[in-house]
């Protein structure tokens, strides 16, 4: 049985709403450090990595399993909850499993971009086997006398990849945060029709807008050309959001899907060729992504930051 090995951290169900009649959406991108390229491409030729969240010296079952199995499956619920926001249509209601899908999938969308993914692996390779100190005093008062004197070393003494099984139950763990995604699922959801607006709503690889004041949140993320999903906290910010000029609130969230991009922009055409340019990855967000994730359990600790 072959595997997928092109990943992609930009889901081709999500791409595919900038796609014109010809299948084709225009991706931006800077190959070269001063020149942006944009060029029309199909949903599944861009926003991939080969091999990106497999572990290659395992048993194939176990190499692929993140993108074959456990990111597949979220992709596929996430799409019919994507297709459920932009019909606009309440019935049938939302049931937990489709909300949890939908909510998985926007926070996905800063953990699975190569860049904090490979830091997530990172620091699971490097620090989840250092035990805190209720961990390895359990160990010690279960370690039979022949067993090695810390938990770390009886791990990789193990044999059938168990090591590599928990990092990747770790990994799983990150991508389907329920802390998050519960916070998440509680959040008020709307959808804004912008296409009265002069231009059209563009996405990247980076597109989730995140304002954060306390307990105060807005999550904003372009959902197709023309409709704006956005999850408050508060009745009142989300007010305030809808009550802005279809325009200008285009433009305003265009700038922070532009600027914060990482390695690609997309549109549904090229009327904002110069503002592309002009703002691309003018203000991505720096390593580390998740400088928490280290000091903590990897399990428990958080992954969307303030």
């Amino acid at each position: 049985m072959s595997h997928p090995r092109d990943h992609h951290f930009v889901p081709v169900f999500y791409l595919q709403h900038w796609a014109n009649q010809d299948g084709k959406l225009i991706e931006y991108s800077r190959p070269y450090r001063n020149k942006i390229v944009a060029k029309p491409v199909g949903p599944k030729a861009t926003g991939f990595r080969r091999d990106l969240y497999a572990f290659q010296h395992l048993p194939a079952e176990l190499a692929q399993y993140l993108e074959d199995k456990f990111l597949k499956r979220a992709d596929d619920k996430a799409s019919v909850a994507l297709a459920k926001l932009l019909s606009g249509n309440a019935e049938p209601p939302w049931t937990p499993e489709l909300r949890s899908a939908w909510s998985r999938f926007v926070i996905n969308s800063i953990i699975r971009h190569p860049h904090p993914f490979e830091e997530i692996r990172a620091i699971l390779h490097d620090y989840w086997l250092e035990p805190d100190g209720v961990t390895q005093q359990e160990y010690e008062r279960l370690r039979q006398p022949d067993d090695p004197p810390t938990f770390e070393e009886y791990v990789l003494i193990q044999g059938d990849h168990l090591a590599d099984r928990i990092r990747i139950r770790f990994l799983q763990t990150a991508l389907d945060n329920e802390n998050i995604g519960g916070r998440l699922n509680n959040m008020n959801w709307n959808v804004l029709d912008l296409s009265g607006a002069r231009f059209r709503l563009l996405t990247s690889d980076w597109p989730l807008g995140r304002n954060i004041n306390g307990e105060r949140i807005a999550l904003t993320l372009p959902i197709s050309p023309t409709a704006l999903f956005t999850a408050t906290t508060h009745p009142d910010i989300y007010r305030a959001i809808s009550r802005t000029r279809p325009s200008e609130l285009v433009r305003t969230i265009n700038a922070e899907v532009v600027s914060q991009a990482r390695l690609h922009v997309y549109s549904s055409d090229r009327m904002q060729d110069q503002f592309v340019t002009n703002n691309m990855s003018s203000r991505i967000q720096q390593p580390p992504f998740f400088p928490r994730l280290a000091r903590g359990r990897c399990a428990n600790a958080p992954i969307v930051e303030a």
